[in-house]
């Protein structure tokens, strides 16, 4: 009997102590930086904003930068100074004057997309062509991509492979 209590409570241990393992940290996927780190490979600036204390006693203003990794198929808005990550497509270019800093610029944002698992993308003139993708098309939006009076200012590509 002693040796059956002491097997079920030996199995109770290791199970408990098993099943606190946490055997991965969990990693944010957004978070502010200062201006004097770079934005690393797979992140994208997501917001500028104005902190007169977080990475020292600054007086400037849009002295803070929020990052956000850049993973899975859904769409960003992202800055214009962030870097559009490999794989990763301009979908669309609009105006917002607050979430990159407090800026007067007309067209300041731009809409990203992972190009994965899609066998055709609308892009913005200005976004890169991923590789194994060609251009097939153009066509003309006065809107997507900033109000542009320019025709034939989207291209349409496609995925070979």
């Amino acid at each position: 009997m002693k040796n059956k209590i002491a097997l079920v409570s030996l199995a109770l241990v290791a199970f408990g102590t098993v099943s606190t393992v946490n055997t991965k940290p969990a990693f944010s996927q957004t978070t502010n930086i200062c201006p004097s780190s770079p934005v690393p490979t797979g992140w994208v600036v997501t917001g500028i904003f104005t902190s007169f204390t977080q990475c020292g006693n600054s007086n400037s203003f849009n002295n803070m930068r929020t990052i956000t990794r850049a993973n899975g198929n859904s769409s960003l808005n992202i800055c214009p100074s962030s870097p559009v990550p490999t794989g990763w497509v301009v979908t669309g270019i609009f105006t917002s004057f607050t979430q990159c800093g407090n800026s007067n610029s007309f067209n300041n944002m731009r809409t990203i997309k992972r190009a994965d698992g899609n066998s055709s993308l609308n892009i913005c003139p200005s976004s890169p062509v991923p590789t194994g993708w060609v251009v097939t098309g153009t066509f003309t939006s006065f809107t997507q991509c900033g109000n542009s009076n320019s025709f034939n200012n989207m291209r349409t590509i496609k995925r070979l492979f």
